[in-house]
């Protein structure tokens, strides 16, 4: 299918907003010949409301009145981070030789990071996006990094306001391995979108730009059948979350949803 041929969507800055009216119309467009010709450009983020900025939870938390942002934030939460978890990470702890390892870690574990959860698969961040009950329109965020890196080896952009994919090498964080997973690292004071429209300001006709960033709003009202279809996918909390919680969890969601 063409992007030009979509029913519900706006196109704007980089950023193309599209409202689909069920999940089927959602598989669709994702399954979709433009996805999978360019299937390696793209990763993609789950998040339970379509009304949330996407962007970090130390973000989130800074911005917060009453809140502790000293200068050097981050330094400031890594060192605390590695001070706090001494001798709690078993007899022969994997040796971390870079910061980005040091927040991956975190970040599986509830650490407050400049990085955003990614995934290659978009099925992934379906579930991520359901996952919760909730009232809201979920959302499910698709990122064309390699019209990012494009845009960043013609332009000089500080790099401390640039957008960075990583990869982290590790072998004790099978959640990440699971998820198909990868992370953005964010500049604080922003979010995804506004960093977006920063640099793709006249991006504004299908006809003649790729969509940067690509926003599907997907109906609170398809969650159980969205839920149900992953879960055919072999996409499950046991699956994502291959631990006891995440089979704890499965457990859970069998008891809320009739014939999962």
């Amino acid at each position: 299918m063409s992007l030009q041929n979509l029913r519900d969507y706006t196109f704007k800055n980089g950023i193309l907003t599209i409202k689909v009216s069920s999940f089927d119309e959602f598989q669709d467009i994702i399954d979709s010949d433009y996805f999978n010709t360019k299937n390696q450009n793209f990763i993609y983020r789950g998040q339970g409301n379509i009304d949330w900025l996407i962007e970090t939870s130390i973000n989130r938390i800074i911005k917060t009145p009453g809140s502790y942002n000293p200068p050097n934030v981050l330094q400031y939460q890594l060192e605390n981070f590695k001070y706090s978890i001494r001798g709690r990470r078993g007899a022969n702890p994997e040796v971390y030789r870079s910061n980005i390892e040091w927040w991956a870690l975190g970040q599986h574990y509830g650490l407050a990071t400049p990085m955003l959860d990614f995934s290659y698969a978009p099925y992934v961040a379906t579930f991520f996006a359901y996952e919760e009950d909730r009232t809201s329109d979920r959302l499910v965020a698709c990122l064309n990094y390699k019209l990012l890196r494009d845009f960043y080896e013609s332009n000089q952009i500080d790099e401390n306001q640039r957008i960075f994919i990583l990869k982290p090498f590790m072998d004790d964080n099978p959640r990440l391995i699971a998820q198909s997973g990868l992370l953005a690292y964010i500049p604080l004071n922003t979010d995804l979108e506004s960093l977006i429209a920063q640099y793709f300001p006249n991006c504004n006709d299908l006809c003649y730009c790729d969509p940067v960033l690509i926003k599907f709003q997907l109906p609170n009202t398809e969650r159980v059948e969205a839920l149900k279809t992953l879960q055919k996918m072999n996409i499950t909390d046991a699956t994502i979350y291959p631990d006891l919680q995440g089979s704890s969890l499965y457990c859970n969601m069998k008891l809320r949803i009739a014939e999962y």
